[in-house]
């Protein structure tokens, strides 16, 4: 959780700095409510432990991203 914490601020600045710039973060659904306060930031949760494991999982989510963004 230390890590993805950390992020926060460093994405905070990149967008105030670049406002052209948009994010898209993928993580844990747990810690999707760390990054709903940044604007220009779009969450992705990532199900590692469900409909995302293993490589067949990975390319799900490799196409559901591409979907979307």
């Amino acid at each position: 959780m230390g890590d993805v914490a950390m992020t926060v601020p460093v994405l905070k600045n990149l967008l105030d700095q670049n406002p052209a710039v948009k994010i898209t973060v993928v993580s844990n659904a747990f810690f999707e409510p760390l990054f709903s306060g940044l604007q220009r930031c779009n969450f992705h949760p990532a199900y590692l432990k469900e409909r995302h494991k293993g490589f067949g999982g990975m390319f799900r989510l490799f196409k559901e991203l591409t979907n979307l963004y």
